[in-house]
């Protein structure tokens, strides 16, 4: 079917036809297109973080339903069970009423687009083009999911950060800021939910005005925070990871626990930090039993010692390290 462009791909409908640019072996072009369908949500899935059930539990797969908002039950604090006296009837004398109440998690559409020439299919390949562009789209979306989703995780909902007083003041916050800060956190699985209503998916179409190929990526997809006593906002100086230290993660973790948050199955909590911050911890860490502040590292820790080795914190105070570029970052300190 014609449109604006030109001639549309889809999978699995015939390649060619008017209006379609000639200089490019169009059964090149098809096979280009197939491959760029199937790449796309496996480098995609390879590249996202959040989407991912060790860092969050809740994970709704909504491409079959109708509508784009899930409803998730969550249930209010309950109270510990009573001693019940022989032949008593437990209900209604000693219910423990679930008391639920609803979080709306409403999934958003993400896309990216680029140009493909003819002269790029010609002289560089499909197989060169067709990485380069499932790079390109599967990048694109996946950066696009995160910052969503960290967003969601410190404020509650999506959208950029205006100041420090956008965090919600629903969560745990340690740490402090001068300046600008950047921010990182410590939460436990079960503190958010994931929905997916469309999973990355591409459209290719022809356009004969610039001879070449119109290429779009898009995805729905969507986060909330079911449980925001379970997450922990850590604050630092904006480029320096200054202020976040081994007691900042430990204090964390001291409130994840005191509000009984799950830990995942390896019985660890989430953290996730930007480079910055990782090199803050690292460097504490490094320094970790070395009694002397002017030599270097002469009798590091084991924990050192896995950080000399890996340049990676991995697992401290019972959690799991990730690291991201796409937390929030520069926000000003109100």
């Amino acid at each position: 079917m014609a449109n604006n462009y030109g001639y549309s791909y889809n999978l699995g409908q015939a390649v060619g036809g008017d209006g379609v640019t000639g200089s490019v072996d169009h059964t090149n072009i098809q096979a280009m297109y197939s491959e760029i369908m199937g790449d796309l949500a496996v480098y995609f899935n390879n590249q996202v973080l959040l989407p991912n059930p060790n860092i969050i539990a809740l994970n709704y797969p909504i491409a079959s339903a109708a509508g784009n908002t899930v409803k998730i039950p969550v249930q209010d604090v309950y109270d510990p069970a009573e001693l019940v006296p022989e032949a008593r009837d437990i209900i209604p004398d000693y219910a423990n009423d679930l008391n639920t109440t609803a979080v709306l998690l409403e999934v958003a559409k993400r896309g990216a687009g680029t140009f493909i020439t003819s002269e790029a299919v010609e002289d560089g390949g499909t197989g060169v083009v067709t990485s380069q562009v499932v790079n390109q789209l599967a990048q694109a979306l996946a950066q696009a999911t995160d910052i969503a989703g960290f967003q969601t995780l410190l404020a509650g909902t999506e959208g950029a950060l205006a100041d420090s007083d956008a965090i919600s003041d629903d969560i745990g916050k340690v740490g402090t800021a001068t300046g600008t800060a950047d921010y990182c956190l410590v939460m436990s699985p079960q503190a958010a939910a994931y929905a997916s209503k469309r999973a990355p998916s591409v459209n290719m179409d022809a356009d004969i005005n610039a001879d070449g190929w119109v290429t779009t990526g898009t995805t729905r997809n969507g986060f909330a925070v079911v449980r925001p006593e379970f997450i922990v906002a850590m604050e630092s100086t904006a480029g320096s990871g200054a202020d976040v230290t081994v007691e900042h993660i430990a204090e964390a973790v001291a409130i994840l626990r005191s509000q009984n948050a799950p830990t995942g199955a390896d019985g660890n909590y989430v953290g996730v930090l930007n480079p910055w911050q990782e090199f803050a911890l690292n460097k504490e860490l490094a320094a970790t039993g070395n009694a002397s502040t002017t030599n270097f590292i002469p009798n590091p820790s084991n924990i050192g010692n896995q950080v000399m080795l890996s340049a990676s914190i991995g697992t401290l105070m019972g959690v799991t390290f990730y690291r991201s570029n796409n937390l929030p970052q520069g926000i000003t300190v109100a």
